[in-house]
């Protein structure tokens, strides 16, 4: 296998950029998937169903965020319907209520958040959603501050659980809890684009 760089290649929309063209042994060039396939640096019998594995992998985040947030649908609306034993939990009814909607709200972000990076990761790549907004002005950092906000319920929820049984587990889930927010809240600075750069993907 051989790699070219060629000049003129997609730069995102701002000026020139150099295409990559990876080779067989026998010099011609590889087919979308071959290259794909080729990056991996394991599971390659895995098949190929989006433009590069990134994406892939964001959509897996995006019906797995989706899912959580409709699951979390289901307490409430039997709640209401059936209405609330207070012996088959620890919490009160309206701890009940705030913690799965707390659910529903994570989830709804962090399924925000995972089609950010689905557009962040298409290829070739796609003007961002926002880009006259200077915090938003690419998909990863409106895909960063999705999944901050989609972290920051789980400080309140584990709270609620803390401040009914006051032991080390719920402790420690709530100081686990806020280092999650933090370092989802680096993530976020650290997708903000350099002055130096014209177009911004979020270094990992």
């Amino acid at each position: 296998m051989t790699t070219d760089v060629e000049e003129g290649g997609h730069g995102h929309g701002h000026g020139k950029g150099k295409g990559v063209i990876m080779r067989r042994p026998d010099g011609t060039p590889m087919t979308r998937q071959e290259v794909i396939v080729q990056r991996r640096g394991a599971f390659r019998w895995l098949p190929v169903l989006c433009s590069n594995d990134l994406v892939h992998g964001s959509w897996w985040f995006t019906w797995g965020s989706l899912f959580t947030a409709i699951f979390a649908i289901y307490p409430l609306c039997s709640n209401s319907l059936t209405g609330y034993d207070q012996q088959d939990d620890i919490l009160p009814t309206s701890d009940f209520e705030i913690t799965w909607a707390m659910m529903i709200i994570s989830g709804c972000f962090f399924t925000l958040g995972s089609l950010a990076f689905v557009r962040a990761f298409e290829e070739p790549p796609k003007r961002a959603l926002f880009y006259n907004y200077k915090h938003l002005q690419s998909d990863e950092l409106l895909g960063a501050w999705m999944f901050l906000f989609g972290t920051v319920p789980f400080v309140p929820y584990m709270l609620v659980f803390f401040m009914i049984q006051p032991n080390a587990f719920y402790f420690f889930g709530t100081i686990g809890a806020a280092i999650f927010v933090l370092g989802s809240y680096l993530f976020v600075a650290s997708c903000y684009p350099s002055d130096k750069v014209s177009y911004y993907r979020c270094s990992w």
